[in-house]
C-alpha cells in the first residue's frame, strides 16, 4: 500500500484480501520492485510466479513463473529486482537460488548445484527422493500428505492461521478462563476443582491425580507455553452420557472457494490397558445458514489408550462456500465408566 501523495492515506494498488490463483490476486506475496514507470513487480510466493501490474491496473500479468508465456518453474520465490536492461533477478526460496531473466528465457546464476523441483507420482508421494526439498526438521517431502484430512506438508509450512486455542497457562492447576475468552461455546458444565462428574469439563494444566484410572499429572499438548511455574491448560471432559457438543466456533471471514484445515489434538485420559468406554468425537463444518449445510465431517473412532498421554491429531479439509463456518465436535460415544479425553490446539488454517 503506497501514501497517496494528495490524501497522505494508504491505498490498495494490488491484491483484493483473499488469496488466489487469478490475474487480480495473490498469496502471500513478499518482495516487491517498482521501476522507474512505476511498474509495480511482485514475488507471489505462494502462488510460484511473478506477476507485474502496470500502473493504475489491478489485473497482473504473469513475467515468471506459473503461468508465464517462457515456462519456467519456481518454488517460492521471495523478492526481485529489476537491472537497468530490464532483466529480473529473482530470489527462489525454496530452491536456495537466484534466477535472471534473458532476451530467450531464464537461467540460474547462484545456488544453481541445488535444484528441487519434486516428482510425485499419482498418490502425491516422490517417486525420487533425490528430487524432493526436505524441510528443516522434517523427514517428509513436500509432496507427501502429512495424513487423510490434514493440509499437504508442503501447504501447511506457510499457513495462514485463522482459528489458534491453546488455552493459554497459568500456575494454578485449573484456569478460571471460560469458552468465552477463546469465543466458544459448549453444552457441558464447568469444573474449577477436583469435582469433575459426567457432562463436565475443566481447563488444566494437568490431569487431575484423584481419578486412580487417570493419567494423573501429564501436562498438555503445547510444547512451548511452559514459563516457570506457569504451564499450559487443556481442555478436560469427563463425556455425558448422551451425545451432545463439546465445541462450537464461529469462523468468520472466511475466503469464498478457498480450502480450509480444522484441526484438534485429542487424547484419552484413562490408561492402559482397561475395559472403560473409549471416547470419539465427530468432527463437523456447517455453514452459518438456515439450511445448516454440512460441508465435511469426520468420526474420530475409538480413542486409544496408551500407558503414557500420546497425543493424536485429527483434522478435515473443507471448502468454504459461505463467508461464516461453524466449527463442532460432538462426543459421539454414550458416557457412563469411561469415555474421559482432553482436547488442546484447536486450528483453523488456510492449506
Amino acid at each position: 500500500m503506497p501514501l497517496n501523495n494528495e490524501q497522505t492515506v494508504l491505498m490498495v494498488v494490488a491484491g483484493t484480501g483473499c488469496p488466489g490463483p487469478v490475474p487480480n490476486t495473490l498469496d502471500h506475496p513478499h518482495g516487491i520492485f517498482v521501476d522507474e514507470q512505476l511498474n509495480l513487480y511482485v514475488a507471489d510466493t505462494d502462488n510460484n510466479r511473478i506477476q507485474l501490474f502496470s500502473p493504475g491496473q489491478t489485473q497482473a500479468m504473469t513475467v515468471a513463473g506459473f503461468g508465464a508465456k517462457s515456462y519456467f518453474i519456481l518454488n517460492r520465490p521471495t523478492d526481485i529486482a529489476l537491472d537497468a536492461d530490464g532483466y529480473l533477478y529473482i530470489v527462489e526460496s525454496q530452491n536456495y537460488r537466484i534466477i535472471r531473466s534473458m532476451p530467450n528465457g531464464f537461467r540460474c546464476l547462484v545456488g544453481c548445484s541445488v535444484v528441487c523441483n519434486p516428482i510425485c507420482d499419482s498418490d502425491q508421494l516422490c517417486s525420487s527422493s533425490n528430487d524432493c526439498t526436505y524441510p528443516s526438521g522434517s523427514t517428509t517431502s513436500p509432496c507427501a500428505p502429512q495424513s487423510t484430512g490434514l493440509c499437504s506438508l508442503q501447504n501447511t509450512l506457510n499457513a495462514e492461521s485463522i482459528v489458534s486455542i491453546t488455552f493459554g497457562a497459568g500456575a494454578s492447576q485449573y484456569s478460571s478462563a471460560t469458552p468465552a475468552d477463546f469465543q466458544f461455546s459448549t453444552t457441558y458444565t464447568q469444573a474449577f476443582s477436583d469435582t469433575l462428574s459426567y457432562g463436565s469439563f475443566a481447563f488444566a494444566n494437568a490431569v487431575p491425580a484423584y481419578h486412580a484410572g487417570w493419567q494423573g499429572n501429564a501436562s498438555d499438548h503445547t510444547p512451548n507455553d511452559d514459563t516457570g511455574s506457569s504451564h499450559g491448560y487443556m481442555m478436560i471432559i469427563d463425556a455425558k452420557v448422551n451425545a451432545d457438543e463439546i465445541f462450537r466456533f464461529t469462523a468468520d471471514t472466511l475466503c469464498i472457494g478457498l480450502t480450509y484445515q480444522f484441526s484438534f489434538y485429542v487424547v484419552n485420559l484413562i490408561k492402559s490397558p482397561n475395559n472403560y468406554i473409549k471416547p470419539s468425537i465427530k468432527f463437523e463444518i456447517r455453514t452459518l445458514t438456515a439450511a445448516n449445510t454440512l460441508l465435511a465431517t469426520l468420526d474420530s473412532g475409538d480413542i486409544a489408550e496408551f500407558n503414557t498421554l500420546t497425543w493424536q491429531r485429527y483434522g478435515l479439509l473443507f471448502v468454504a462456500t459461505t463467508s461464516s463456518v461453524v466449527l463442532l465436535a460432538i462426543s459421539n460415544t454414550p458416557g457412563g465408566s469411561g469415555n474421559d479425553l482432553a482436547i488442546d490446539d484447536i486450528s483453523l488454517i488456510v492449506c
